[in-house]
């Protein structure tokens, strides 16, 4: 009994020494375990904190970029200010998160919340790094591109103050070319920021893969719990009810952990909002399998689900890899020899043009994936081909002004030579008897230095120098004057299976022009319609007035405006494309040269629209050509229209007249038409010479040429001799000279100017004026 007793007691103090042990060993385990889900628990809520400062760094980076393009949409400084200061504050809150991330720490984090109650909620992250995660700091490249968007922000700055100040002094020669500085500016820093959201991305994803590294060790302490829980219960029965009580609480912790897995998903979820709220297509693709992993909300919407999917089964029309970039340069990325781990391609499809980014990332389970962005860049490429269209449209207006330049040079020196071809056999004429033999090879002459004239004119139109006036007139008459013209008819006598009708608005508003360059360009447009018809075709003049609201396209831009618009239309075979960019150019024509044309027509209808500030229109195709013509209008009702005088009439009454021309032939035929108009004159070679003849003995009228050399021009003897005579009148004789040297002369008090080689009832009638005056 003893014995038994003892070894009852034996046994009970063995049992109680195993229960004991086993107990202890099962509260041993219990407080690590405890301590364990405590860090695991620790661990996974430093992982969802993580990805919530990778939720804060991307919502950040995005309105850093979208103030940052929205920068120079604006004109006023203190928005600048505004977006620069809201910038540099985002700025700094990512590089405070990075701090966190890298170093650990709290930051403070604001999100939205859109309710009517409270629109915005303030949490605190708190993050402390471990040791195997220090390498993401490796992939993120945020804090440097963080510095250069800072700098490049600067730079955005100044373009856009050098901008503002452009647009204050109406300097449209600088401003240009700054806002396409802007533009290359702002499209050069898209990659920056494509780049930082990419290396943003990465936050989640590192998490991720780190979350399932802790479920890993969650598994291997449940099943070394396990196993110890097997081996105990053989030893401790009697501890069933403090057993059931441990499962109960490991079913908790089981509980807990599930919840704190949630934890992770919800965050998932919150991001992958931030993913959703991009209209962009995201997805990634196993660059083994081809298989999608990922797609965000708007690539469902277009493609539906096609998670777990082939990519070129969604992304290709035939289904096959090899036609797709990222297929074929999957071998390179999967070789870790090479170091390219980004792509980029641009793919056209329905008229949108797309450009695709890849990132090789490392995606859960250690499988190697591509993470692609695609953005719609249909506007940029637009944008690009307009540029080139500017571009092309400068290009030509710089090859029409140097040839302009050179017509110019030489149709002033052919003016002068002109002069006397044309004014002497004028002034012969006047002296001899009309039945000498003489008369008709003097009119002879003086009819073929008109010609030549004329086609001079048409190079001074080209230069857009020749000194022309403008008065008010209206198109109505020079439709109707030219359609009744000698010149008109006998262009109809030679093409008369072809028809020219006019419609024209009664109420055609006025322009101010030179009624010798309309007429002119209306001619030439008729002359060239009619000869582009081979067969019997029509041809239609319309005047109409029109109000332009915005900026059209065409041969060239019609800025907004009121206009009185010419068009003349042809059912002709049309203009080919190659010869419609060059048909403005001086001597390209398909017409065969000096006989029926000199290859100036259309270059003297450029010009004369340039120097009218108007605009001009071709549209042309299989069905014939529409040449539209824009002038702005005037409400100026003075008439163009000039009474015919005699002779008699224009005639001085000794008044002194100081002829200024460096060109002796010229200064002799003025001397000799102003005497036969009864003036007294007196000539002078240069500025120095005008200058020293005033001083002797005042004129009442100079009558100057523009182009004097070599000490002074024209503008610049006026100008001194109203110093000394501040109402000294005066009449510019000029063929060729600067708008602006002219304008200069105007405002300075010269009255109107008349254009060489001119007539002497031309040079009777502008000198009778300014003296009336």
């Amino acid at each position: 009994m003893k014995q038994t007793s003892k070894s009852i007691n034996r046994n009970s103090s063995i049992f109680l020494v195993i229960f004991l042990a086993g107990f202890g060993l099962l509260l041993v385990q219990h407080y690590l375990f405890l301590q364990q889900t405590k860090k695991l628990e620790l661990q996974t809520e430093n992982q969802h904190d993580r990805i919530m400062l990778g939720k804060m760094i991307s919502n950040n980076l995005n309105n850093i970029e979208a103030y940052f393009f929205k920068l120079p949409t604006s004109s006023e400084s203190n928005i600048h200010q505004l977006y620069r200061d809201i910038i540099f504050e985002k700025t700094n809150k990512i590089k405070q998160a990075l701090s966190v991330i890298e170093k650990g720490g709290s930051i403070d984090y604001v999100i939205p919340l859109n309710l009517p109650e409270q629109n915005e909620m303030v949490t605190t992250l708190t993050y402390q790094p471990v040791n195997q995660e220090r390498y993401i700091l490796e992939i993120i490249e945020l804090r440097p591109a963080l510095l250069e968007v800072e700098e490049r922000l600067e730079s955005l700055m100044a373009m856009v103050k050098l901008r503002d100040r452009y647009l204050k002094n109406q300097n449209s020669q600088n401003l240009f070319p700054l806002i396409q500085k802007i533009k290359t500016f702002l499209k050069e820093c898209s990659p920056l920021f494509v780049r930082m959201n990419e290396n943003t991305n990465l936050l989640f994803f590192k998490s991720r893969q780190h979350l399932a590294r802790i479920e890993q060790s969650v598994a291997a302490e449940l099943k070394q719990y396990r196993l110890l829980e097997a081996g105990l219960a053989l030893s401790i029965v009697l501890a069933v009810t403090f057993l059931l009580q441990l499962t109960y609480q490991r079913h908790s912790k089981m509980l807990e952990l599930e919840r704190s897995h949630q934890t992770l998903a919800d965050s998932f979820q919150l991001f992958s909002m931030v993913l959703d709220g991009m209209d962009n297509i995201i997805y990634v693709v196993d660059l083994e399998s081809m298989e999608i992993l990922f797609v965000n909300r708007f690539t469902r919407e277009k493609f539906g689900d096609v998670v777990g999917r082939k990519c070129f089964q969604v992304f290709t029309e035939k289904e096959q890899p090899e036609i797709c970039p990222c297929c074929i340069d999957r071998a390179t990325l999967l070789d870790k020899g090479k170091e390219k781990e980004r792509i980029i391609w641009e793919r056209e499809e329905n008229g949108k043009v797309y450009e695709i980014h890849g990132q090789l990332i490392d995606w859960e389970e250690d499988r190697k994936a591509l993470h692609v962005l695609i953005f719609d860049i249909t506007d940029r490429k637009q944008a690009e081909i307009r540029q080139k269209e500017i571009k092309k449209r400068l290009t030509r207006s710089e090859k029409m002004e140097a040839i302009g330049m050179m017509a110019g040079g030489v149709a002033h020196d052919l003016n002068n030579i002109l002069s006397g071809i044309i004014s002497y056999p004028e002034l012969l004429l006047m002296e001899i008897p009309k039945k000498s033999e003489m008369r008709m090879p003097l009119e002879t002459i003086k009819a073929s230095g008109e010609r030549a004239a004329a086609v001079v004119d048409d190079l001074l139109t080209v230069a857009r120098g020749v000194a022309s006036a403008k008065k008010t007139a209206n198109l109505n008459n020079f439709v109707s004057d030219y359609l009744n013209s000698p010149e008109f008819n006998q262009l109809a006598s030679r093409y008369p299976h072809v028809q020219v009708a006019s419609k024209l608005s009664p109420d055609l508003m006025n322009i101010r022009c030179s009624a010798i360059h309309i007429q002119k360009v209306l001619m030439n447009l008729v002359t060239n319609a009619v000869e582009a018809i081979d067969d019997e075709g029509k041809i239609r003049i319309t005047t109409f007035n029109q109000y332009i609201e915005r900026t059209a396209e065409g041969s060239q831009p019609v800025a907004e405006g009121e206009y009185a618009v010419l068009k003349v239309q042809d059912n002709g075979p049309g203009i080919t494309t190659m010869d419609l960019e060059h048909i403005f150019e001086p001597f390209y024509t398909k017409k065969v040269m000096g006989r029926s044309g000199t290859g100036l027509g259309l270059s003297v209808v450029w010009n004369t629209i340039q120097d009218h500030d108007g605009s001009i229109t071709v549209d042309s195709n299989k069905n014939g050509t529409t040449f539209t013509l824009y002038f702005p209008i005037t409400r100026d009702d003075r008439s163009l229209a000039q009474e015919t005088v005699d002779l008699d009439h224009i005639k001085g009454h000794g008044e002194l007249i100081l002829v200024i021309d460096d060109e002796k032939q010229q200064r002799e035929i003025a001397g000799k038409m102003l005497t036969l108009l009864d003036y007294k004159v007196a000539c002078a070679a240069n500025g120095g010479e005008a200058v020293e003849a005033i001083k002797e003995h005042p004129a009442d009228l100079l009558l100057l040429d523009m182009i004097i050399e070599p000490d002074m021009n024209g503008r610049q003897v006026y100008e001194k001799i109203k110093k000394i005579y501040p109402t000294q009148k005066a009449v510019i004789a000029s063929g060729f000279s600067e708008d602006i040297e002219v304008k200069k002369a105007l405002e300075l008090g010269a009255g109107e100017f008349i254009k060489k080689p001119y007539s002497l009832k031309q040079l009777g009638i502008a000198v009778q004026n300014e003296l009336k005056k």
